[in-house]
């Protein structure tokens, strides 16, 4: 025993089902906004080289987005989204690397081994 006016009633539909007011830019950009304290705070305690490493990781991922990615997809955040996270996951001066004058100094051979160590050819013992 079916009945015809209940299966005519049944919509079947691609999600989302329920709509809200919020755009998928909104959304993202509100994420994006929500990421800033976890970059002050990654600034704090481990110095402006980790300001460097995400500022380096958003611009890099927007450009690519903007070169490889298809049609004007920059303004809805999700590269930038993308860009902080990896950043965040980075170690700290990763784009930085410092010059310092003893890197310039001729490695020494270590006496046991007869090469130098990644330190400049200083032992640490």
């Amino acid at each position: 025993m079916s009945r015809p006016g209940f299966l005519r009633k049944l919509v079947i539909a691609a999600s989302p089902h329920v709509r809200g007011p919020a755009s998928t830019p909104v959304i993202m950009w509100n994420v994006a906004g929500s990421l800033v304290p976890l970059i002050i705070a990654a600034t704090y305690f481990f110095g402006p080289s980790a300001l460097l490493v995400v500022i380096a990781s958003v611009l890099g991922a927007v450009a690519t987005e903007h070169f490889l990615g298809k049609g004007s997809t920059i303004s809805d955040g999700s590269a930038a989204i993308t860009g902080i996270v990896l950043g965040l996951t980075l170690p700290p001066g990763a784009p930085t690397p410092r010059h310092r004058e003893e890197d310039t100094e001729p490695r020494r051979s270590h006496p046991a081994r007869g090469v130098g160590d990644e330190a400049g050819g200083r032992c640490r013992r």
